[in-house]
């Protein structure tokens, strides 16, 4: 870091690519989305004072798409998977034929690249065009190195990834060549790789897919081994270590299912992962939905389904803030949508009808909070707090700003107004920066969606 503040213009731009490299894999390790955000300034930096004619303008496109799709794994904001699009599209379309052994290796990762780029824009879109040319992209990259080649475990899992997606888009012919890359993958992939963690979980995800459409009790076995290999490959600061825990307790519950005993083992890792502060809000939410209707199914255990529904409808505030844009909040609240509806029902059950109303009005306030939450009258406010009023209106707009498409599939520079700001503004938010916190009206508006808290009473901290 010394190094690059030392250095200016363009002999700082190695450096200043090398720190970003280390931010990333410091990320990886648990450092979180803070170190790459750092690491996409620097390359903004590095990519824009690199010509086009210079040699490496290609190979640094490439490494901000990927630091930036990085970004969009650890936070979910769709604005930043439009900005590594372009980056990996220019970096595309600029690559050279792949005449010697170093232009073939530039030309497979431009096309790995942006097909998994393109693999991620489908889950926001479901465009089919844009997954059948990710599909391609990666076929073309996988087929293109041998087996010992550095870069193969990369390819093989961004093919992996690429079919999977088309498996659940309607194409289950393709799991088998999904699963075979996957295998291939992790088998090139040495122990301790920092990508070791996110290839385990792809390929128990994979067999956790094939089993679904196929209920061998074979593929029941291997995706149980391999959600444990998961679990165990995954440290517990690893962003997908709540991942692996899910599908390990998806496993379980197949299995338990399968073979008519009770879901002890997935109940209860459900139960913890839900309750794991350390894990980001939204594995939570799926796990505390988990763990509430397998309690549920247990007529004895009715109160701590109560319980696991309230704390999954009390994450929901969390698993869509205002860190994400309005685009990114509202798909991620649809995957939740019978939420409320399911935990009112379990209260009905347990007889308590006010609790079930709480429920459900908390459901819906989280959705009013969206609207009303961006819409303020500051003019009472900026006469007594000018200053406040200022930093409200400032962050409402940041807060609420969408996600910008690329310009043209060929732009790679960034939007004026970068998603990183929207999430740094996001958490200015939540953390009490904003001014309708400390109002009387606001204190109302939020005391339904948060006063209640699963197992007693008195305010929650969600």
């Amino acid at each position: 870091m010394l190094t690059a503040g030392v250095l200016t213009g363009s002999a700082a731009l190695p450096t200043m690519s090398n720190l970003a490299g280390a931010l990333t894999l410091r990320a990886k390790a648990g450092g979180g989305p803070a170190d790459l955000r750092e690491a996409v300034e620097l390359l903004r930096t590095v990519v824009a004072g690199t010509p086009a004619a210079d040699a490496r303008h290609g190979g640094r496109l490439l490494n901000l798409g990927g630091v930036l799709l990085g970004y969009h794994h650890a936070t979910g904001d769709s604005a930043v998977l439009h900005e590594a699009c372009s980056a990996f599209q220019a970096a595309h379309d600029a690559a050279p034929e792949p005449d010697t052994p170093e232009r073939r290796e530039h030309w497979v990762a431009t096309r790995s690249n942006l097909g998994e780029c393109l693999r991620l824009v489908h889950t926001v879109t479901g465009e089919a065009q844009t997954l059948d040319r990710a599909v391609a992209l990666a076929r073309a990259a996988a087929g293109a190195l041998p087996t010992g080649h550095p870069l193969y475990a990369r390819m093989q899992s961004n093919l992996a990834l690429a079919l999977v997606s088309a498996a659940h888009a309607g194409q289950p012919e393709v799991l088998a060549e999904a699963a075979a890359a996957a295998r291939a993958a992790l088998a090139a992939t040495p122990g301790g790789h920092p990508n070791e963690p996110e290839r385990h979980t792809v390929y128990a995800g994979i067999l956790r897919a094939t089993y679904a459409s196929d209920p061998d009790p074979v593929l029941l076995n291997q995706f149980r081994r391999a959600a444990r290999g998961a679990v165990r490959a995954t440290p517990a600061a690893h962003p997908n270590a709540g991942w692996a825990r899910l599908l390990l307790g998806r496993a379980e519950y197949a299995h338990a299912d399968r073979s008519g005993q009770e879901p002890t083992a997935a109940r209860e890792l459900f139960r913890d992962t839900a309750q794991d502060l350390a894990l980001p809000p939204g594995v939570r939410a799926v796990a505390a939905r988990h763990w509430s209707l397998l309690a549920f199914l247990d007529p004895g255990r009715l109160a701590e389904a109560v319980r696991a529904f309230g704390l999954a409808v009390a994450l929901l505030p969390q698993t869509a803030g205002r860190e994400r844009a309005a685009v990114d909040a509202e798909r991620l609240l649809g995957e939740h949508r019978h939420l409320a509806a399911d935990a009112a029902a379990c209260a009905l059950t347990a007889g308590d009808p006010g609790l079930a109303l709480r429920l459900l009005e908390q459901g819906r306030g989280v959705l009013l909070s969206q609207t009303l939450d961006t819409w303020a009258d500051v003019t009472d406010l900026a006469a007594r707090h000018p200053a406040l009023a200022a930093e409200f209106t400032e962050l409402r707009g940041l807060t609420r700003a969408e996600p910008t498409p690329a310009e043209g599939s060929r732009r790679a520079s960034p939007p004026p107004r970068s998603a990183p700001t929207w999430h740094a503004a996001g958490r200015r938010w939540w953390t009490g920066s904003a001014p309708s916190r400390g109002t009387r009206a606001s204190s109302r508006r939020r005391r339904c969606p948060s006063c209640w808290r699963p197992g007693g009473t008195g305010r929650s901290r969600w």
